[in-house]
């Protein structure tokens, strides 16, 4: 290897930080949607919460953001009852609007942008947005770590 591939190969190693940093905020850009579809099915399907947890129906009650939870008549008659647990989904409108933001460089939050979200944080805490832990391992290790290292790879070639 020449002098000027090894400068070379040195100069980009000292750039790989700032490489990884911003091609982890592109590849979640681009595949944020698996991780908010994830969310989605795990409300819906599985009827947990990030950690795990059921969703269990609870009387509408005062949460952490000062507001009474309500529940519409619908979602009363449809949920109260024999129901196992609660899957937040009746009418659709709030599992379409969670959302995965970027609130500053290397920093996502799910989000929602459904009427109806803080009542839904005050009745069953903000653990309803969100994917497991073992989820985000999965994709940690399968989808971003394959990704960043084609980038990673391409980046180093001299």
């Amino acid at each position: 290897m020449s002098i000027q591939r090894l400068e070379k190969l040195t100069e980009r190693l000292r750039g790989l930080p700032l490489f990884l940093e911003t091609n982890a905020d592109l590849i979640l850009k681009n595949t944020g949607k698996f991780l908010v579809a994830e969310n989605r099915r795990t409300l819906k399907e599985d009827g947990h919460t990030t950690e795990q947890i059921p969703v269990e129906y609870l009387p509408p009650r005062l949460g952490p953001t000062g507001k009474y939870g309500w529940y519409s008549r619908g979602y009363e008659r449809t949920k109260r009852g024999n129901v196992l647990y609660v899957d937040l989904y009746l009418s659709g409108a709030f599992h379409r609007s969670i959302v995965l933001i970027q609130t500053e460089k290397n920093h996502w939050i799910f989000s929602s942008a459904d009427e109806k979200y803080l009542f839904l944080l005050a009745n069953y805490g903000q653990d309803i947005l969100g994917v497991s832990e073992e989820f985000l391992d999965f994709y940690t290790s399968g989808i971003m770590a394959f990704q960043l290292q084609e980038r990673v790879d391409k980046f180093l070639e001299v």
